[in-house]
């Protein structure tokens, strides 16, 4: 029995360019505990502890330099260091920011999608604004709308977050449509 297995040989042999070229953890950690030490140093002093730190740690910023080049850095990696440290890392909060709720979406019920569809193809050539005061107006779509108002309101919004709804739908189907 032969088996054959495939390898990802193809993707390792394209070389694809960096952007971003990243220190390595154990270096970076490094970098942070310094920032965490001289965070409130005005920057005089900072980068006089800044140049000490770089002749104590001399054999680590030599092998993050040679780690660079080797990825295809080009550039100064002692001011990379340096800027990542003054500007990026020393401003850092240490809090970890807890994601913000997003609330739920509601989404509109197919029939009144369509009637603006329909409605916006036929004015498309009046403002937004112009076209969706006509929309609300029309005498043919004030049964759809005051069904869908009781839909959304039974979502938990109440009647201005309601027409806020509406309306902003309408505009973004206009825009949409007339792109």
């Amino acid at each position: 029995m032969i088996v054959i297995i495939k390898t990802k040989m193809a993707s390792q042999d394209s070389t694809s360019k960096i952007f971003r070229y990243k220190f390595t953890p154990e270096f970076q950690q490094k970098l942070v505990a310094f920032t965490k030490i001289h965070k409130f140093d005005d920057a005089a002093i900072f980068r006089e502890n800044w140049e000490e730190w770089l002749l104590a740690n001399n054999d680590s910023v030599l092998q993050e330099g040679r780690y660079l080049e080797n990825l295809g850095y080009r550039g100064d990696f002692k001011s990379k260091m340096y800027k990542s440290v003054r500007y990026y890392y020393k401003d850092k909060s240490d809090k970890k920011v807890d994601p913000k709720k997003r609330r739920v979406y509601i989404s509109l019920e197919r029939d009144i999608l369509d009637a603006i569809d329909s409605h916006v193809d036929q004015n498309s050539t009046s403002k937004p604004a112009a076209a969706y005061m006509n929309f609300v107006e029309n005498s043919a779509n004030k049964a759809l709308l005051d069904q869908t108002r009781i839909m959304i309101m039974a979502s938990g919004l109440d009647k201005d977050q309601a027409e806020k709804k509406i309306k902003k739908t309408y505009k973004n189907r206009f825009f949409i449509r007339t792109k």
